[in-house]
């Protein structure tokens, strides 16, 4: 039996969707910390890298998240 193959088009929508989801992740955890928009905004940009070189699909996007806002808080 064989199964069909995503396609790109929606492969990509499920990475945008995820995408999306990591970054409220970051924003709302930095709500709750009374952190900086500075600091949300340094570590979306430090997510944004990390996806660009690893898929969303294949990583917990919550430890991706938190790890950012982490690195971003060590560098703000």
């Amino acid at each position: 039996h064989s199964y069909p193959i995503p396609t790109p088009r929606i492969y990509n929508l499920k990475e945008k969707y995820a995408g999306y989801l990591s970054s409220e992740l970051i924003f709302r955890a930095a709500q709750s910390l009374e952190l900086p928009v500075s600091t949300a905004i340094v570590a979306t940009s430090i997510a944004h890298y990390f996806h660009s070189r690893v898929s969303l699909l294949n990583c917990d996007l919550r430890e991706v998240a938190m790890g950012a806002l982490f690195l971003a808080c060590k560098s703000e």
